[in-house]
């Protein structure tokens, strides 16, 4: 008689551990991520980087892409990585729920401002800091 109480003490407690495992939410993700839709590189002739000291300008003329106020030739090799990562970008995971973005670098101070435009429409804005704890 004593074993059967303890077996069935025993389910009891299982079930309900299961039950618990079953429905914590700690691990899930409680929000939603927006989507991105991606840019034809293409169209895009020009793009700022504005760092904590100075302001990087692309601009494309024709097919040719050009660096700063007085226009230097840029890699087109380099230009064109550039244009892939702004235009294929994606949104993995939320950085900070409680908007602290100081730990990551994406405040004001030390982020780093990427701008893509079409003509003289924005059409891409993002900053660039720290890895987050997901290393993304």
């Amino acid at each position: 008689m004593r074993g059967k109480k303890e077996l069935l003490i025993l389910i009891v407690i299982i079930a309900g551990l299961v039950a618990y495992l079953w429905t914590d939410k700690a691990d899930r993700v409680n929000y939603k991520l927006p989507q991105i839709e991606a840019l034809t590189t293409g169209k895009i002739t020009r793009v700022e980087i504005k760092g904590p000291e100075e302001t990087i300008t692309l601009t494309r003329e024709d097919d040719a892409w050009y660096v700063g106020q007085r226009p230097y030739p840029a890699s087109k090799r380099l230009v064109d990585s550039l244009l892939q990562a702004i235009s294929g970008l994606q949104v993995t995971s939320l950085a900070s729920e409680s908007e602290n973005y100081a730990r990551y670098s994406l405040d004001q101070g030390p982020a780093i401002r990427v701008t893509a435009f079409e003509g003289d429409t924005q059409v891409r804005s993002f900053a660039v800091g720290k890895a987050a704890s997901t290393q993304s």
